[in-house]
C-alpha cells in the first residue's frame, strides 16, 4: 500500500479498487489536495476513470498531463495541486474517480522501518516475558 492510498483509508475516504490499483474520488482527492502538498507529492497525471459496472476504463477526455513543470519539489508540488484544483473544477460531475500518479517523498522505507521496530521491541518484550516465566521456578 502506498503513501496516497494509506492516507485516503485513514481518512475513511472513498475509493474504487480494481485489478491490484487504486482510483480514488474526485471529492477524496479534492479533499486530500492540501495533505498533498503539505507531504510535497508532485501530481505527474489525473486521468479520469470511467466504471460501466464491469469494466474500470480511462475516460480519454478527461486526462491531464502535469509532468512538464519544474523547480524545487516544494514548488512543483503547489502547482501541480493548483492545476489540478483547476482541472477537477472544469471536469466537474462528467468524472467519479481518478487514477491519480504522484511523485516526490517516498514513505515507504520509514513505514517499514517503523513496523521493524515496533515488532522488534514486541518481540524482545515476549522473550523477557517467557524468559521470567521459565526463570521464576529456578528457585532464584
Amino acid at each position: 500500500m502506498d503513501h496516497f492510498e494509506a492516507h485516503l483509508k485513514r481518512e475513511g475516504l472513498p475509493l474504487l479498487r480494481s485489478a491490484g490499483r487504486t482510483y480514488p474520488s474526485v471529492g477524496a482527492l479534492l479533499a486530500s489536495l492540501d495533505w498533498l502538498e503539505q507531504e510535497t507529492l508532485v501530481v505527474v497525471s489525473v486521468d479520469g476513470m470511467r466504471i460501466d459496472g464491469v469494466f474500470v476504463a480511462r475516460s480519454l477526455d478527461h486526462i491531464a498531463d502535469f509532468s512538464t513543470l519544474e523547480g524545487p519539489p516544494e514548488t512543483r508540488s503547489h502547482a501541480s495541486v493548483e492545476a489540478l484544483r483547476r482541472v477537477l473544477g472544469t471536469w466537474g460531475d462528467d468524472v467519479q474517480f481518478v487514477d491519480v500518479r504522484l511523485t516526490g517523498h517516498d514513505t515507504t522505507r520509514r513505514d517499514v522501518v517503523v513496523i521493524v521496530v515496533a515488532a522488534t521491541v514486541l518481540a524482545v518484550g515476549f522473550m523477557y516475558l517467557v524468559l521470567r516465566a521459565l526463570t521464576a521456578n529456578w528457585g532464584y
